[in-house]
């Protein structure tokens, strides 16, 4: 059998030992986490991963109205106290474009290149909302087009 300093053989004892000791605490367990109703709020239960949508416009909701036509409804309930919204628009230079909560516009209109914000929810977390979008034209003649690809809530 080789000759083995002294020295190495403590090492490798010392590293032993610490292995050991490293084992033994990775079997604890931690703590149970402290959950506050905040926290739940501001966590997703569920985040949902982005439908495919179709790709050609020609098969996106449209309008050729003046008034304000909603295209696209849906309920949801409000999570986060920020609402990030990207809708997918075109047609001519008269297209409007909006969404709405609970009846109420929020966030800027839009036009025939879309639209893309985050804003405030004007309702209480725990409330469940009616999100609309709308689209209209001010031009005889033209038509909008449009497709939400994002609405989600956010914490900031």
């Amino acid at each position: 059998m080789a000759i083995i300093p002294l020295d190495l053989l403590d090492r490798i004892r010392a590293l032993e030992r610490q292995v050991r000791d490293l084992m033994g605490s990775a079997r604890a367990r931690p703590a149970a986490t402290v959950r506050t109703a905040a926290a739940d709020t501001l966590s997703a239960q569920a985040v949902p991963y982005p439908r495919p949508w179709p790709v050609a416009a020609a098969r996106w909701e449209s309008t050729g109205s003046a008034g304000w036509t909603t295209l696209y409804r849906s309920t949801g309930i409000v999570r986060h106290p920020r609402l990030y919204c990207r809708i997918d628009a075109e047609g001519g230079p008269s297209a409007g474009l909006r969404l709405l909560v609970d009846g109420v516009p929020t966030g800027p209109e839009g036009g025939a290149g879309g639209l893309d914000f985050t804003e405030p929810v004007n309702a209480a977390s725990g409330t469940v909302v009616t999100f609309e979008v709308q689209a209209r034209v001010t031009t005889a003649g033209e038509t909008v087009r449009c497709l939400p690809v994002a609405l989600y809530g956010v914490r900031a």
